[in-house]
């Protein structure tokens, strides 16, 4: 199974999933070769699943999962070297998402039991950052410089407008886990989740309207497309969604 995926620009791009395994794509995913698996991992990491990939550039990247897995590269996946020691997580708690700002000013990595860290320095070195709520969060989206949106377990919803320093609730009014949350170029911000949520802010106060998607299939991950459409992946496969909705 594959579980995250990311591209640097428009033709290098990366992709994780169960046993360690890392792809590589050259070609905008037109194919795929492996770079990394667990095989070349240490005993206790056999079988471990990797969740999320992020690349502040085509060299530097790093990937994380469950029981604390956190990979690191610095030349564009050629090799791949164990990173967990570079954040406070003695428990091994699941590292669920990493993602970061457009500019790579500032990388943050969420995880179960409130885990929140960020790295300033492009991930040379990760500060625990006080968590807004203590439950999993299950992904993070830096969707602008002043908007950070980490979601997760039980419709929670926090945001940052100083990229991670304080962190504000912002009420959902749903109780299904949320996992995407998009940036439209229209200037809207849509949140989903589970269940078939997906809830749309028009304001910068995000005032979310919450819908649910009569279908009710999980979503998992969206993409925003040209022209203001978007992109939703889920139980559903592949969903194209118009501008208007």
């Amino acid at each position: 199974m594959l579980t995250g995926v990311h591209f640097s620009n428009a033709q290098e791009g990366w992709a994780v999933g169960h046993n360690g395994v890392v792809l590589f794509s050259s070609d905008a995913g037109e194919t795929w070769r492996l770079q990394y698996s667990d095989k070349n991992a240490g005993d206790e990491r056999i079988g471990a699943p990797l969740l999320d990939v992020w690349f502040s550039d085509n060299m530097n990247g790093y990937a994380v999962g469950a029981y604390g897995y956190f990979l690191v590269t610095h030349d564009g996946g050629v090799s791949w070297s164990e990173n967990s020691s570079a954040i406070n997580n003695p428990d091994g708690w699941h590292l669920n998402g990493i993602a970061g700002l457009p500019d790579g000013s500032a990388v943050f990595i969420v995880g179960e039991r409130g885990m929140l860290f960020r790295s300033t320095d492009k991930g040379a070195t990760w500060a625990t950052l006080p968590a807004p709520f203590d439950g999993s969060f299950f992904g993070v989206s830096p969707l602008a410089p002043n908007l950070v949106l980490v979601y997760g377990l039980q419709g929670k919803l926090f945001r940052s407008s100083d990229a991670g320093g304080s962190w504000q609730q912002v009420q959902t009014g749903v109780t299904s886990g949320l996992n995407s949350a998009a940036l439209l170029s229209d200037g809207r911000v849509l949140v989903a989740g589970n269940a078939g949520v997906l809830m749309t802010a028009n304001d910068s106060g995000l005032n979310f309207i919450p819908q649910t998607r009569q279908d009710r299939q999980s979503i998992s991950s969206m993409l925003p497309l040209p022209g203001g459409e978007l992109l939703t992946a889920g139980e559903g496969g592949l969903k194209k969604l118009p501008a208007s909705k």
